[in-house]
């Protein structure tokens, strides 16, 4: 199963999450801008993690935009057990308190 987002712009507080009902397969991002968004507690755009199945997700963000994210780990991406493909993409402006300013 694979979930794909286009041309969004996506703004708000943990923006996905595949224990958030997103998805529980492969997530593609393409076109988009992800910004603005916190987590105290993980990944503060995106928070990938293995599923209850054992699976390994793969998150491909390709000509996308990630930027002014805030996490506790990972101030744009936040992965524990997953796999990351970034593709003609930037990360600016993106912090963690505690580990990986833009990926973890």
């Amino acid at each position: 199963m694979s979930t794909m987002f286009s041309a969004a712009a996506i703004s708000s507080a943990s923006a996905m999450s595949t224990a958030e009902g997103s998805t529980s397969g492969d997530v593609t991002i393409e076109s988009s801008v992800i910004e603005a968004n916190a987590n105290p507690r993980s990944g503060g755009g995106i928070d990938l993690f293995q599923t209850g199945t054992g699976r390994i997700p793969t998150l491909t963000v390709r000509e996308s935009t990630l930027r002014n994210n805030e996490g506790g780990s990972g101030g744009a991406v936040s992965t524990l057990g997953g796999r990351v493909v970034i593709e003609t993409s930037q990360l600016t402006g993106n912090t963690a308190t505690d580990t990986g300013g833009a990926i973890r």
